[in-house]
């Protein structure tokens, strides 16, 4: 009796160990890694939980405390989280709210064998606050302001419509402050938010800037049969809009007659006198009026010869000449009986040229007075002058103006030229005006002296004589 229950204690003990021998050969392994996620708002994403000899042990899914799944029984049944043939969790319409870390893990006989992965949501950005419309007065600040959301948190950036000015906001992005206001800073104001998710998107905010008038006057004159037609521009920039009022010689207000037509046409109001008469010389002053103030300006129309024109067809690059005709036209509602025509060599442009006799410093203007031997009845006019003794590398300027019975005009317009060595002393032709940067100013007293490069230096030797 003894020995068979010794036989029955060997017999347990080699079964008991080849139990646990089988049971080790079953044990599940986590072949997946810990990875993170970047899933778009709205799509749908797969987490990966892949098991080795898992036999009949259960694969559970939780985010956080919360299980979502045990097997393949669905614990979170919201109709967007599904388990796959291969235990892994398919996620979709991922929202905000699905973002967190997400376990995968087995419980093995007590040891849990788990795998982490990290879900990080992008969402698009949104602009959730800014302003569509203000309106300010000149000279006030403001503060504009345009908040969004997204993730990654997107970056807020501004500019201006008109010019594509970019703006600066404050160190958080959001503002945007605009001090001592004017007119030119009205307009649209572009806020952008990107975070590098989609596109990024764009609000604009609309800025008002009330002003009282700005008031500038053009003259034109047009040739008609025996006389002109002028036109009295006046250019008128405000806020709210200004009523505007033409007045000559102070106190008399225009109105539309026979001899004069006022046009409104916002921001231009002109004043037209169809046949320019002496009766119609005079002082005329456009007067602009709104809520914020008034401006007015006044151009007087006189028998005086228009400012001269230069041809348009006259060259500005010299190769080597010696002298030069330069040609103009004048309007004039009677004949032209002499002009004045000033010349120099340029104060910012002298590029290296010796003195010459017939040329005083670049400083000054050389003038000569030229006579209209037989007037021109017509009223335009045409007339030319040959400026000789003309030195090489060396910019000039030109500039006239004419004299009739009733006065002498104001100046043309400077006209630049500027003559070489010689053709093709240089790879390309440049504007006289590209050349007036190689002087530098510095004043002294009362007085500029104009320093150009390059610089001729003189040596000057001195000899002593010792006794």
């Amino acid at each position: 009796m003894i020995g068979r229950v010794w036989v029955c204690f060997i017999l347990l003990g080699f079964v008991s160990k080849n139990k646990s021998k089988s049971a080790a050969t079953i044990i599940p392994k986590m072949l997946s890694k810990n990875q993170s996620y970047e899933v778009l708002k709205g799509s749908s994403q797969v987490l990966e939980c892949r098991v080795e000899n898992l036999g009949k042990f259960v694969v559970l899914w939780r985010k956080g405390d919360r299980i979502l799944s045990a097997g393949k029984l669905l614990i979170r049944k919201d109709g967007k989280v599904m388990i796959t043939e291969k235990y892994e969790l398919k996620l979709s319409d991922i929202e905000e709210s699905d973002a967190g870390e997400y376990v995968c893990e087995v419980d093995v006989f007590g040891e849990t064998k788990e795998v982490r992965h990290q879900m990080i949501v992008l969402v698009a950005p949104v602009i959730t606050s800014w302003e569509r419309t203000l309106e300010v007065s000149a000279g006030d600040d403001l503060t504009i302001i345009c908040e969004a959301t997204g993730n990654p948190p997107p970056k807020i950036t501004w500019r201006k419509h008109q010019d594509g000015k970019v703006i600066i906001p404050d160190e958080t992005g959001s503002k945007v402050v605009l001090k001592n206001l004017s007119r030119r800073d009205a307009g649209l104001y572009i806020c952008t938010a990107d975070n590098q998710v989609n596109e990024g998107v764009e609000k604009i905010t609309k800025i008002t800037v009330k002003y009282p008038p700005e008031v500038k006057i053009e003259e034109v004159w047009i040739p008609h049969k025996k006389t002109f037609e002028v036109r009295l521009v006046c250019h008128v920039n405000s806020y709210p809009t200004s009523k505007v009022t033409w007045f000559k010689n102070e106190n008399t207000k225009l109105s539309t007659s026979d001899e004069i037509v006022i046009e409104n046409h916002e921001p231009k109001y002109v004043m037209k006198i169809e046949k320019l008469k002496v009766k119609n010389f005079g002082k005329y002053k456009c007067k602009a009026s709104n809520a914020l103030g008034n401006t007015e300006e006044t151009i007087e129309i006189t028998g005086k010869p228009r400012p001269p024109i230069f041809s348009g067809d006259q060259r500005e690059i010299l190769s080597s000449v010696k002298q030069l005709n330069i040609t103009w036209s004048t309007d004039s509602i009677v004949p032209i009986t002499q002009y004045l025509l000033a010349y120099r060599k340029s104060q910012t442009g002298v590029i290296l040229s010796a003195p010459s006799s017939s040329m005083s410093s670049p400083s000054d203007w050389s003038q000569s007075i030229i006579p209209v031997e037989v007037p021109n009845a017509s009223l335009t006019s045409f007339s030319s002058y040959t400026l000789k003794n003309l030195d090489n590398e060396t910019v000039y300027d030109v500039r006239v103006k004419a004299m009739n019975a009733f006065g002498m005009s104001k100046f043309s317009k400077v006209f630049n030229f500027y003559v070489k060595t010689s053709a093709g002393s240089d790879g390309s032709d440049v504007a006289p005006q590209s050349l007036l940067t190689d002087a530098k100013e510095v004043s002294s007293g009362s007085s500029t002296i104009s320093l150009f490069l390059p610089v001729m230096c003189v040596l000057i030797s001195l000899r002593w004589n010792i006794s």
